[in-house]
């Protein structure tokens, strides 16, 4: 969308801002949080996302949201060619070099079993990051996307989960046995009937951030030194499905009507994180229990 039709979309005073409902959101905003509470650079961002699911019957996930995974799997190929495109040239390195945590690890930063979020979160933040750099010279931030669990075993599930889902997602007859029978391939995670009222209805999310940097602007980067301020940003919010993505996507939309003058230039297409940094969005969901809060400690 961005590569087809930002500069029309500026020509004509058209604001296209695409992710703004769940995870996107708390992800994106939530790095702004960091940004803005750092008062200088921001080093490295990185993200944990938990979900928190009643003990209920019935399917976790949304028939669709399975099927968006599936076919954005199986074109998952086309996605480098079309990032070349809309951005040829590669960002400079920030130092200290945020390092991976690993495919599977403890963090003792949440008291969890982690492995890396395979969402669109870090793509969406990585635009914003490159929007920020290109268009107003800001230094690019790292980042690392995690997700949690609850035990080591959640984590083998879905790794099993993963492997036979990566396989026959590259195959349309695997993608047909993958809608066909999703109960079967997800442990019962997906359901084509939905997800039960009462379960959506107590599915909520918490979704820490960690930020290291500086309380200054770095001007040298052989000069800057250690990070010497953490933020930390901590987003909440209830039901995820139907709760806070459609408070979160209703709210977007209003400060587009009503904050025009807080967004970047005349029109374009954004990810959120750079179309809302200047707005309210961030006070205005806290306010209606997709709440943000930001703890700032010097190192």
């Amino acid at each position: 969308m961005q590569l087809k039709y930002h500069q029309k979309a500026v020509e004509n005073g058209v604001y296209v801002v695409g992710a703004c409902g769940f995870d996107s959101i708390p992800a994106d905003l939530g790095q702004i949080c960091v940004r803005d509470a750092m008062k200088g650079d921001v080093n490295s961002v990185e993200t944990y996302l938990r979900v928190i699911v009643p003990d209920l019957p019935g399917a976790t996930i949304n028939f669709a949201t399975w099927q968006s995974a599936i076919y954005g799997f199986a074109h998952a190929k086309e996605l480098g060619k079309t990032r070349k495109q809309l951005y040829p040239e590669r960002m400079p390195s920030s130092k200290p070099k945020l390092l991976p945590r690993g495919s599977l690890h403890f963090s003792n930063i949440v008291n969890t079993w982690c492995m890396p979020f395979m969402g669109s979160d870090k793509s969406v933040m990585t635009r914003t990051q490159r929007s920020f750099y290109h268009d107003k010279g800001q230094r690019p931030t790292q980042l690392a996307c995690y997700a949690q669990f609850q035990s080591i075993i959640s984590c083998f599930m879905l790794m099993l989960v993963g492997l036979v889902f990566g396989i026959l997602a590259n195959y349309s007859w695997g993608r047909t046995l993958l809608e066909k029978f999703p109960g079967i391939f997800s442990f019962g995670f997906i359901s084509k009937s939905g997800v039960p009222k009462e379960k959506a209805d107590n599915t909520n999310f918490e979704m820490t951030l960690i930020g290291e940097g500086w309380n200054h602007r770095i001007e040298d980067e052989k000069a800057a030194g250690k990070p010497n301020r953490k933020v930390t940003t901590v987003v909440k919010g209830k039901n995820i499905g139907y709760g806070a993505t459609c408070e979160c996507i209703v709210q977007s939309a209003l400060v587009i009507l009503q904050e025009m003058d807080k967004m970047p230039n005349a029109g374009g297409v954004y990810a959120p994180g750079y179309a809302f940094a200047e707005t309210t969005l961030i006070q205005r969901l806290t306010e209606r229990d997709v709440t943000f809060t930001t703890v700032v400690q010097d190192m």
